[in-house]
């Protein structure tokens, strides 16, 4: 049974529907010129569930009975009516869910198509039926009942529908759409008033009303449009029937049936002029909607997906810090041959583990834009020898040749980021060495000039393997793809290293590509543009001094797995460090509020209070309490993690398994109470000062070669001549003789000029404080002089120099 709300609106609406029909149609020889109570059943009928639809229609035939006999109807006509337009109710709703499925709406193009077509094709069957009744009873001529009760039903069914629905929407009160009722029911007034005013005899001025009908449906969709429909045919019906309008003039002398028509047509004019309108507009609010809620849940799975990886990351690394770290540590003691190999194994897989668990990081990281690139200057030559020296020993162990070749007129250094194109390299040449048995690989690489200053570099990774099917290579930069299936089994790997290489090349605004011929290898290619880099910038990273060992530290490790505790204690405590434990960050609160540490290793994920809290609460503590560097050591390799470390305070983030390089080398120099030896400033260089860095200048001869050596020292001398004409002139002028002073000390040391660079620093220094130079400038003087002889007799520039 309906509920009793809609057991009551339904024969209500129905009733006071008919009665209208009847009413408006008075004067036009008592047939309706617009059928308005079915249509109320066929919208009561499509809103609600099927099984509740008999008992709405044999409410709606009870109240189309009471409307007939009300007004006088013969009660077996009125009982026939009622049986005709309950039964065309049910058969028309149950063809519109029929066809339009359990989610119809008359919202939707193809849900507006099938309501048109039942409400157009069925009342033919239904007003035959109501013709042959009165026909043969006598009352009325057959042709003439069909013709007024098809035509009143079509159009009662086309615009009393679609508005019952629409306004009958579950929601329609809530505040964005009750803002589109006002509006609607404004404009609806304004649309009554305008008509009002322009219904006169002529037809044309009538249509001056479809701009604001449209107006309407733009502004307030389906809604809008079916009320301003229902309003223009109301008005439309009652100046008919006053005896003025313009299809009176147009049709002089017409009976019932032609005025009929010709409301019809006009009114079939506005509909078909806003309905389908209003439909578009209602699908594209849809799907404008869907897209919003796809967007939604594709983000909340994106966030899903970081978490759960993020989580795995931790899982998974936190075990691996202690068994890869353990391992390390083994490593160091005197073993058996046979327990070296077992310990071997156990790196082997490790270490293993963790590549495949870096790839799943990598390409999630990727996929969801989480990498972001370095723009940093480079040297080429020097990045290519970095990747040689990290594959030559598995090269080696294959017993494979691993060949690199460089177009000797290729720009030394370029602006980038060197660690994807190193990962991409690695990649490439590690998945070449993998399946090459015999043989070997070769690596080349050459350049293109660009017409906006660029270069485009070109790598080629050659191999003499297996080779991969012309079929498979369509497929072969696909996640999780392997060119057979058995490779996996064969050779190992996650499918996931091409898709990452593929990725970080289209980041980095080049292509890559593949081709093969089975059985005799294959041939990897990609191409990246590159900004001209900075030599001296490069020099300087190159250059910059390796991890040495730093004096002992008092640390405080902050854990809550005992492994992880053990490991770092074992690591640390065998430089000379001392070291301290707390297992969750509450602890380590604690303890550095009370004692000196020169640095804290903090755990991110702890119980009671994580690191990330203790972090910020450190920092709040008193000086110089907050001043202890807090470096991260976590699991999670996520970018937004770092980020997190980063706005709590911590100095630096590092990601287990531990590195201990990476570990040592970003500890502080020194503990708080001790300072590095500093030399006065007023103190002049010793005279047994170096006049070359060897070091730097060897290290500048191999990024470079001998001949962008010679350049690099040549014009390194002139600058340096330069401005120590420029600092002799201004050495009156203290502080104008600091600038060109600092100049100095900053590039001579760049290019190995170290004698130089430290006689410019003092001069500088000595300015600054208000002392004479003079004697210093006549040192630099000749400090030059021997530098070029020095230079001369290394025959590092031609000889005229």
């Amino acid at each position: 049974m309906p509920a009793p709300g809609v057991a009551l609106a339904t024969p209500l609406a129905y009733f006071a529907a008919g009665l209208l029909s009847l009413t408006l149609t008075e004067t036009l020889d008592d047939i309706a010129a617009v059928w308005f109570a079915t249509p109320i059943l066929y919208a009561a009928l499509l809103r609600h569930q099927p099984r509740i639809w008999i008992s709405l229609a044999i409410l709606g035939g009870v109240a189309d009975f009471a409307c007939g006999y009300v007004n006088g109807t013969d009660w077996r006509v009125g009982v026939g009516n009622a049986a005709i337009g309950a039964g065309e109710a049910l058969l028309g709703a149950w063809l519109i869910r029929r066809f339009g499925g359990p989610g119809w709406s008359i919202n939707t193009a193809r849900g507006a198509v099938i309501f048109a077509l039942v409400a157009i094709l069925l009342p033919v069957a239904s007003a035959a039926v109501a013709a042959a009744q009165l026909f043969f009873r006598g009352l009325a001529p057959f042709g003439m009942v069909w013709s007024t009760w098809y035509t009143s039903e079509v159009l009662g069914l086309l615009l009393v529908v679609p508005f019952v629905l629409s306004w009958t929407e579950p929601g329609l009160w809530r505040e964005r759409m009750r803002r589109s009722v006002i509006e609607a029911a404004l404009l609806s007034c304004l649309m009554a008033a305008l008509a009002a005013l322009i219904f006169a005899e002529n037809l044309l001025p009538t249509y001056f009303t479809f701009p604001l009908l449209l107006f309407a449906t733009f502004r307030t969709g389906l809604r809008g449009s079916s009320l301003m429909v229902i309003v223009l045919g109301l008005l439309a019906i009652q100046f008919t029937m006053a005896g003025y309008g313009p299809f009176l003039r147009l049709l002089p002398g017409a009976d019932t049936i032609e005025l009929m028509f010709a409301l019809q047509l006009y009114l079939a004019v506005a509909l078909l002029s806003s309905l389908p309108v209003a439909v578009v507009l209602s699908q594209r609010e849809v799907m404008i909607s869907e897209l919003l809620s796809a967007k939604e849940a594709a983000e909340a799975a994106g966030r899903a997906k970081s978490q759960f990886l993020a989580a795995m990351s931790h899982e998974i690394r936190t075990p691996m810090t202690g068994v890869l770290g353990m391992a390390d540590l083994l490593a160091a003691e005197p073993l058996e041959p046979r327990q070296q190999a077992y310990l071997r194994a156990i790196r082997t897989s490790g270490q293993h583990l963790l590549h495949v668990i870096n790839d799943v990081l990598d390409f999630s990281r990727l996929e969801t834009g989480g990498v972001v690139l370095e723009q940093a200057d480079f040297s080429v030559p020097e990045l290519l020898e970095q990747v040689r020296l990290i594959m030559s020993p598995q090269a080696a162990e294959r017993g494979l040749r691993l060949d690199f070749d460089l177009d000797e007129h290729s720009p030394l250094v370029v602006r980038g980021d060197p660690a994807r194109l190193r990962q991409v390299l690695v990649n490439l040449i590690g998945n070449a060495l993998k399946f090459t048995c015999e043989g070997g690989v070769q690596v080349r690489i050459w350049h293109i000039p660009l017409a906006d200053g660029r270069v485009q570099f070109h790598f080629e990774v050659e191999d003499t393997g297996i080779g991969i099917a012309e079929e498979r290579l369509k497929q072969l930069f696909r996640p999780f793809t392997q060119a057979d299936q058995s490779i996996s089994r064969r050779f190992g790997g996650s499918g996931l290293g091409l898709a990452i290489c593929r990725q970080l090349v289209t980041a980095m605004g080049g292509e890559i590509g593949a081709a093969s011929v089975p059985g005799r290898g294959s041939r990897f290619f990609f191409s990246l543009p590159f900004a001209p880099g900075d030599v001296i910038v490069a020099a300087r990273k190159m250059s910059a001094p390796a991890f040495s060992p730093k004096q002992p530290l008092r640390i405080l490790v902050a854990d809550d797995v005992e492994i992880n505790r053990d490991l770092l204690h074992a690591g640390l405590t065998k430089e000379g460090h001392s070291v301290s434990f707390a297992t969750n960050g509450e602890q380590a609160v604690a303890k550095v509020a009370g004692e000196d540490f020169d640095v804290v290793l903090m755990d991110v994920q702890m119980p009671v209070m994580d690191g990330i809290e203790a972090t910020r609460r450190i920092r709040s503590l008193p000086p110089p309490r907050n001043e202890v560097p807090i470096i991260a050591v976590t699991a999670n390799v996520m970018e937004a993690e770092r980020q997190r470390c980063f706005a709590a305070g911590m100095s630096q983030v590092l990601t287990k398994p531990v590195i201990w390089d990476d570990l040592f080398r970003a500890l502080p120099t020194a503990p708080k109470n001790v300072q590095p030896a500093q030399v006065p400033e007023d103190r002049a260089p010793e005279s047994d000062e170096p006049l070359l860095d060897r070091e730097r200048i060897e290290g500048l001869k191999a990024m470079a070669g001998p001949e962008k050596l010679t350049q690099f020292l040549s014009g390194a001398l002139s600058s340096a001549e330069q401005l120590a004409a420029e600092v002799e002139r201004l050495q009156d002028d203290l502080q104008a003789v600091a600038g060109p002073a600092h100049r100095l000390a900053g590039t001579a040391p760049s290019f190995g000029l170290l004698r130089i660079g430290v006689l410019a620093r003092s001069i500088e220094q000595q300015a600054k404080a208000g002392h004479e130079t003079g004697d210093l400038v006549v040192r630099l003087r000749q400090a030059i002089g021997a530098t070029k002889e020095e230079i001369g007799r290394l025959q590092l520039l031609p000889s005229s120099h």
